[in-house]
């Protein structure tokens, strides 16, 4: 359906075992798990599965009420503002300029890579957010959707990989608040 928000063309209708709020949970426990097996790291376990957990609480802000509290309820949940682009627009640069910084100030570049591939990624990150809400909605073919977003998500974590692998945790003495 073209147009369901003024920020947002698709209209999501049946997406509980990503979006609900149970599931959240247990992929934030899965995922923290994942975390703990690969690195041992019990505090960055839990920081991870909260992460994966609180992206639900974010989606709740934006979203209109679609998103499921569990697979097996008909309630859903949304306060919609998705359907106000300036306020969206600011409020979700917010948070990810917030978490950009949070993300710097806690790791520092080992090379160039490393700063300037920061820099790239969040470049290309905003101007795709701009360029979602305002170009043209996507076609309506499910297939195109797929593999757009395949590719997307393909690209995105692949530049997140790099620029991680090219930062390193900052040491105490190098963080300034």
């Amino acid at each position: 359906m073209r147009g369901y928000t003024k920020m947002n063309a698709l209209e999501f209708l049946y997406f509980p075992y990503t979006h609900s709020l149970l599931m959240g949970a247990v992929w934030g426990v899965v995922v923290g798990a994942l975390y703990w097996l690969l690195k041992k790291d019990k505090r960055g376990a839990v920081i991870v599965g909260l992460c994966v957990l609180s992206h639900w609480f974010f989606d709740l802000v934006v979203h209109t009420a679609d998103l499921p509290l569990t697979p097996f309820s008909d309630y859903k949940a949304g306060f919609g503002l998705w359907n106000y682009v300036v306020v969206t627009m600011i409020v979700e640069t917010l948070i990810f300029l917030t978490g950009t910084y949070i993300y710097a100030t806690f790791t520092k570049a080992k090379n160039k890579s490393g700063k300037w591939g920061l820099w790239t990624l969040v470049t290309f990150l905003l101007a795709f957010s701009f360029y979602n809400t305002f170009a043209p909605p996507p076609p309506d073919s499910v297939t195109i959707l797929f593999y757009s977003l395949i590719i997307l998500m393909g690209v995105i974590i692949g530049l997140a990989y790099w620029v991680d692998r090219n930062r390193e945790v900052a040491q105490v003495r190098d963080i300034t608040i």
